[in-house]
């Protein structure tokens, strides 16, 4: 599809839509400090609570699914080391990226998921079981009719797609109506949503916040 491009002002982190020697455009070369942050407003700032030269711990990334676990983390004092609540972490920072809070099936690990763009809005996503029910009948094989029906729970791994608006700090899901609140004002997107009958897949959806976040600039203060 052909893609309009514009600029249009932020209402949390943007200043002015014209950059400003304290100001630096939020695109996905940027990168926020690392760390540990405890709240949205912090990580726009770039004040991480825990910085990453205090922190010890266990981490392990996955390179393809750009999931980051670990079943701990602590911070580092003159005397000793402190567990960090993994439940508290709004957001954590590694080599300038940040990753954010996912649901998982193993409590005794916190996962966190890479937002694949940022910009005004920024993209994750993850893998989730979800049960889905399933009619089971069985049938006489004399008559071939059925006598007994029941309810069975299928469980099935599902992309689960979610969009964090950057001048609010919200997130929702990446889905087709959420995604046509959040660029309310983008006259080509808004036709491409309103004519897509479809379900939104997610790689449509990472598509579309990449290329709002192109034509409508955001920028934090440095």
């Amino acid at each position: 599809m052909r893609l309009l491009y514009f600029i249009c002002l932020s209402v949390l982190c943007l200043q002015t839509v014209t950059a400003q020697p304290d100001s630096v455009l939020l695109t996905d070369d940027y990168r926020f400090k690392d760390g540990v942050y405890f709240g949205f407003r912090e990580l726009c700032a770039g004040q991480p609570e825990i910085p990453v030269d205090q922190l010890e711990g266990r981490i392990v990334t996955n390179a393809e699914t750009l999931i980051t676990k670990s079943d701990y983390l602590a911070v580092k004092s003159d005397t000793g080391v402190v567990a960090i609540d993994l439940g508290r972490i709004w957001a954590l920072c590694l080599d300038g990226l940040v990753y954010l809070p996912v649901p998982v099936q193993d409590h005794a690990f916190a996962a966190f998921a890479q937002l694949r763009t940022v910009g005004r809005l920024g993209y994750f996503e993850f893998e989730e079981k979800v049960d889905h029910k399933v009619t089971i009948t069985a049938y006489n094989p004399l008559t071939k009719m059925p006598f007994r029906s029941a309810d069975l729970s299928r469980p099935k791994w599902e992309t689960q797609t979610r969009v964090l608006d950057f001048t609010t700090g919200k997130i929702s899901p990446a889905d087709a109506g959420n995604l046509k609140r959040l660029t309310a004002g983008d006259a080509e997107l808004q036709k491409v949503l309103t004519n897509n009958t479809q379900a939104l897949t997610p790689e449509a959806g990472y598509r579309l916040i990449a290329a709002f976040n192109k034509r409508n600039a955001l920028y934090l203060p440095r």
